[in-house]
């Protein structure tokens, strides 16, 4: 999974409990907290301190596959609208990655941006998100 790979910015063959929290973001769309990934790393017979990265790669699948994609997609493009007004900006999209993945640069949330937002009318609607987010639960779901 090369979102795993990725997230190991070091190159060290691991992932750190925040290399693995970034990940998490990345695959699952939320941040979740150390205790948590602690409880699903000791869980699964992980080593606590560190997660190989085929170890992550088969734990974060089996979380993927626990949630009814529609809603999780649903659920995560409300907490990046944090306006209500029915469409993502830039903005908001910076200020999710700031607060969830904060070494993710602004140029590649910039690209990220444009690359869903279709129409480059500035604002991502929820049809877009929801495309760009199918696609992305499908490709994790091949490999």
């Amino acid at each position: 999974m090369q979102i795993i790979s990725q997230c190991d910015a070091d190159k060290k063959g691991y992932l750190s409990i925040d290399d693995l929290q970034v990940a998490m973001v990345a695959i699952l769309g939320y941040k979740s907290n150390k205790l948590v990934i602690r409880f699903n790393v000791a869980l699964n017979n992980i080593n606590i301190t560190v997660c190989l990265l085929n170890a992550c790669e088969d734990l974060l699948i089996t979380k993927l596959q626990e949630y009814d994609i529609n809603e999780k997609i649903k659920d995560i493009f409300m907490s990046f609208d944090a306006h209500c007004r029915g469409f993502l900006t830039l903005s908001d999209l910076m200020s999710v990655f700031d607060e969830v993945a904060p070494r993710i640069s602004k140029a590649t949330v910039t690209s990220i941006f444009r690359n869903i937002d279709f129409d480059e009318d500035g604002r991502v609607s929820y049809r877009d998100f929801e495309y760009m987010m199918r696609l992305h639960f499908d490709s994790l779901q091949k490999n």
